[in-house]
């Protein structure tokens, strides 16, 4: 950064030096290893498509947002890199202006999908529970149909988590994304599929292995369970997301008539704006509901059409 050494001497000599100081500060923070995982993949390829970016920041922030069509992939790149520059701002190894001033994010597109009860029906049917892989696949998604658990949080629950006397699963705060720890009910029938599940568990296989793992007892990371959804999905002819079975939870929970506090506390939102999406999908299926059998509607037909000629 030819614009830095006017500040400081002891300036990070490579990009890579320069991220690797930035993610070390944010694990130090507190912050997720899915978050780290995201600077990285945002930042490393800022620098190695755009290598401009270490000698004009700008040109090269530019360059590499533009080629981003999805507001939301846009939004969360935009995010990532203007926390990286801030910090870069603050210790000093950047002068000059923000590579982001004046930009802005991009108005979202919708982030949440209608999923229908057939689709999730037929996902539920798609894995073979006669072997291991199909059986885990099974009990992994209905654990996030029931309780909406993230992807990155239940792939790396352990048995101790889950309590079968009450029927909970606790997500401790070291794995989930806003570090604050979830104790969660689950349904009767989930939980005998997934005690099912963890009764063909390999013996050697230690307390700290995840209980949705590979066949030979290894981590199973999200890349690899989004293949597996992908897979099910090609096989019943619907395009399917490991998310969607969150999303599914939020709006049946919400539908059934909880309140969104609850829905909330459950999918261990930070925030209720993120649970006011899945009430915003829900009002609407009120306001179509009211349009189908309007009380008013049903005792005096269609409304009339009015002469504006009228006095």
């Amino acid at each position: 950064m030819s614009q830095v050494s006017r500040i400081r001497q002891d300036v990070p000599e490579t990009p890579e030096a320069c991220i690797s100081e930035f993610l070390l500060l944010k694990k130090a923070e507190g912050r997720s290893p899915a978050t780290l995982t995201g600077y990285g993949k945002v930042l490393r390829p800022l620098y190695a498509r755009h290598p401009e970016t270490w000698e004009h920041p700008r040109e090269g922030v530019i360059a590499y947002l533009g080629k981003i069509e999805n507001p939301n992939t846009y939004n969360i790149a935009f995010a990532y890199i203007k926390c990286f520059f801030d910090w870069t701002q603050r210790e000093g190894y950047l002068s000059g202006r923000h590579p982001l001033e004046g930009l802005k994010k991009r108005k979202p597109s919708p982030r949440f999908v209608e999923v229908n009860t057939e689709t999730i029906q037929a996902m539920l049917a798609a894995p073979n529970r006669s072997t291991y892989c199909g059986l885990r696949d099974y009990a992994l998604m209905l654990l996030s149909l029931d309780v909406g658990v993230r992807p990155a949080e239940g792939l790396r629950l352990v048995p101790a988590n889950f309590d079968f006397t009450a029927s909970e699963v606790t997500v401790p705060a070291r794995i989930a994304k806003t570090r604050v720890q979830r104790m969660l009910p689950v349904s009767t029938q989930a939980m005998k599929v997934i005690r099912e599940f963890m009764s063909v568990r390999h013996p050697s296989w230690k307390p700290h292995v995840p209980v949705f793992c590979t066949e030979i007892g290894t981590p199973m990371s999200t890349e690899v369970w989004d293949r597996r959804i992908k897979e099910y999905s090609e096989r019943i002819g619907v395009k399917v997301i490991p998310y969607f079975f969150r999303h599914f939870c939020a709006t049946m929970l919400l539908r059934n008539g909880a309140n969104a506090y609850v829905v909330q506390e459950i999918l261990g939102h930070s925030s209720p704006v993120m649970t006011a999406r899945y009430v915003h999908l829900v009002n609407a299926d009120i306001r179509e509901a009211h349009k189908m059998f309007s009380p008013a509607t049903s005792v005096i037909g269609e409304p009339l059409r009015v002469d504006r000629k009228i006095r």
